[in-house]
């Protein structure tokens, strides 16, 4: 009798064992979903470049404007430091007062790297067409996912 209740003991225990390892979620599940989300994640902090590009294109510096935290946290660094979305803004229209000076903005995402569910960075090149030039350069971007928006948390721009 005793080795018939082991018996059973041990066949319950496989079967228990088995059925968890065959309901839970395999190791390429998870990896899929993460790559997934991942990607998902990228492609909207994509979006935002491509809205902020077209708007850059449309002469819509408000518009381009929404790419970026809506805080006195916002920092911006190119030749000087700037603090603010609404300093930055201004530097914004400052610098690039018409269509001309705005010229056509091409952005080149190089590469997108999440650091987290919330954060990422991003590192890319610009080009603007102009009639007399055509500058260029390079860019890191500090993103954080706030109220479910990808924003610009800081810029670093040089070129």
């Amino acid at each position: 009798m005793m080795q018939k209740q082991r018996f059973l003991i041990i066949t319950i225990a496989v079967v228990i064992l088995v059925s968890l390892t065959a309901c839970g979620p395999s190791t390429s599940d998870v990896d899929w979903k993460e790559t997934s989300f991942q990607n998902q994640q990228k492609e909207a902090i994509s979006d935002v470049m491509a809205m902020q590009e077209a708007a850059w294109n449309e002469a819509d510096i408000d518009q381009f404007m929404e790419g970026y935290w809506k805080s006195e946290k916002l920092r911006f660094s190119g030749s000087n430091l700037t603090y603010g979305w609404d300093n930055t803004k201004n530097n914004y229209k400052k610098s690039y007062p018409d269509n001309e000076a705005m010229g056509k903005l091409t952005f080149e995402i190089i590469e997108i790297e999440l650091t987290s569910a919330e954060s990422a960075l991003l590192f890319g090149r610009y080009t603007l067409i102009r009639n007399l030039d055509k500058p260029t350069g390079l860019f890191t971007l500090a993103w954080r996912k706030i109220d479910g928006k990808w924003l610009i948390t800081s810029d670093m721009t040089c070129g």
